[in-house]
C-alpha cells in the first residue's frame, strides 16, 4: 500500500469538508438575512400594538421578543465560533520543503562515508526517504488537526441550524399572533373570553 498517497487522500478529504462547510455558511447568511427582514416587519407591528393595545397582548409579546433576542445572540455566537474562530493546518510551502531537502542533502553528503555508506543507499535515496517521511508527518499532523476542527464545526453547525429553525418558528407564531390581535373585532372577542374566564375562576 502506498501510504503517502493514502495520507494525501485523507488530507484533501478534510480540505473538501472545510470547503463544503464554507458553502453552507453562505446559505445560512441568506436565511438569517431573510429572518432579519421579517424581524423588522414584526417589530414595526409590535410597536403599534404596544402603543394601542391592552396588557394582554403586551404581556405575551414582550417575553417572546426577549426569547427572540436571546436566540439571536446565540446564533451570532455560534456563527462566530463555527466560521471565523477555527483555524486550519496546511502543508508546508514549497520554499520550506526545498529548504528542508537541501538541509537533508547537506547532512547526508557530509556524514555519508562515516555513517551511511554501509546502508548501500546513495545520498539521493537517503534524502528521498527522509523527505517522504517528512511529508508523511506533515500530512498526518495537518489531517488530524483539520479533522478535529471539521468535526467541531459540524457539531456546532447542527446546533446553529436548530437555533435558526427555532427562531423562524417562534417568529412565525408571533407574526400570526400579531395579525390575530391586529384585527379589532377578533381582539375584542378574545378580551371578552379572557374576562369571562377570570369571572368564572
Amino acid at each position: 500500500m502506498n501510504w503517502l498517497e493514502f495520507y494525501k487522500e485523507q488530507y484533501y478529504k478534510e480540505i473538501e469538508r472545510k470547503d463544503k462547510l464554507n458553502e453552507k455558511f453562505n446559505s445560512l447568511l441568506t436565511i438569517i438575512t431573510i429572518i432579519g427582514g421579517g424581524l423588522f416587519i414584526i417589530l414595526d407591528k409590535v410597536s403599534s400594538i404596544i402603543n394601542s393595545k391592552e396588557y394582554y397582548a403586551i404581556s405575551i409579546i414582550i417575553p417572546i421578543l426577549f426569547i427572540i433576542g436571546t436566540l439571536l445572540v446565540l446564533i451570532f455566537k455560534y456563527m462566530y465560533n463555527v466560521y471565523y474562530e477555527k483555524k486550519y493546518t496546511y502543508l508546508n510551502s514549497l520554499a520550506k520543503i526545498e529548504e528542508k531537502r537541501k538541509e537533508y542533502e547537506e547532512y547526508y553528503s557530509t556524514y555519508y562515508e562515516e555513517h551511511f555508506k554501509s546502508t548501500e543507499k546513495t545520498v539521493e535515496q537517503l534524502v528521498e526517504e527522509k523527505m517522504t517521511e517528512n511529508i508523511k508527518e506533515n500530512l498526518i499532523e495537518a489531517t488530524d488537526k483539520n479533522s478535529k476542527t471539521n468535526n467541531e464545526r459540524i457539531y456546532n453547525n447542527v446546533i446553529l441550524n436548530r437555533l435558526i429553525l427555532t427562531l423562524g418558528l417562534i417568529m412565525s407564531l408571533l407574526y400570526i399572533y400579531i395579525i390575530f390581535i391586529s384585527n379589532e373585532e377578533t381582539f375584542k372577542s378574545f378580551i371578552i373570553v379572557i374576562n369571562n374566564m377570570k369571572e368564572v375562576l
